[in-house]
């Protein structure tokens, strides 16, 4: 707040007579000059009388000024209280920044439990993975990639099946081959390209190895999980049987 004080007219009027007093406006001039071309003789005022007056020039111009700068304060904020304290309007409140629509189907992170009792996080869209993510679950299963609108898109890890067969892989449902190493309960573990297979343990298919418990050893063409196409079968015995094989028996031996 800011705080004037006010100009009375009493107090004007002693600061004009001070300054009369002081400049000897009032007293007797001094002598006056003669004339000397023979004219009548006149009385010519005193330096001193002269600067008396621009003295209370000065002043009465002062005056003016003090009263004029009061009269535009009152005008610009609105006048002086009683008390000589000066009201200043009423700040103006800041302009609300406008707040952008959120888009609720933009790609945000989370944590979602999925069907089965696994877990996802990472990028979720519309409720649903997307994008780059991690699935864990209980029996073991740590795969991580990229899911499109909620279904795996290409993947690498771990996926353990509910009856133990575990997968170690790659699982690329764009096309592109897709393989590891499959390992069932009964000892059997396959390397190679894999089918992949919705809810289940991939089939061996395309090229790859199998490996039984007693020993057997098959090197060569599969085909939805059985051994079809060249290939060749080594007994614990020192066997061998290569040449052509159809849904998982051998044919004829390579010519």
């Amino acid at each position: 707040m800011m705080r004037i004080r006010h100009v009375s007219t009493a107090a004007v009027g002693a600061a004009l007579l001070s300054v009369l007093l002081l400049c000897g406006c009032g007293r007797p001039s001094g002598p006056g000059t003669e004339d000397r071309s023979g004219g009548a003789r006149e009385n010519v005022a005193s330096p001193a009388g002269t600067k008396g007056a621009e003295a209370v020039a000065e002043v009465q111009s002062n005056v003016a000024v003090a009263l004029t700068l009061s009269a535009m304060d009152q005008a610009k904020y609105g006048g002086i209280g009683d008390t000589g304290t000066l009201a200043l309007p009423a700040a103006t409140p800041p302009a609300e920044v406008p707040v952008a629509p959120v888009d609720a189907s933009a790609s945000t992170r989370g944590i979602l439990l999925l069907a089965g009792g696994s877990t996802y996080e990472g990028e979720v869209k519309d409720g649903k993975p997307s994008g780059q993510g991690t699935l864990t679950d209980a029996n073991g299963t740590h795969q991580w990639g990229v899911w499109h609108d909620g279904n795996a898109f290409k993947l690498s890890g771990t996926w353990v099946a509910p009856d133990g067969t575990t997968e170690v892989g790659t699982w690329n449902v764009d096309g592109t081959p897709s393989g590891g190493t499959i390992t069932w309960k009964d000892g059997r573990q396959y390397k190679g390209d894999w089918k992949l297979v919705d809810g289940a343990a991939e089939l061996p298919d395309g090229t790859g190895e199998m490996n039984w418990p007693d020993g057997r050893k098959y090197v060569g063409q599969f085909h939805n999980g059985t051994m079809e196409g060249p290939g060749k079968m080594t007994f614990p015995d020192g066997n061998v049987q290569e040449g052509n094989w159809k849904q998982g028996r051998f044919l004829r031996p390579v010519p």
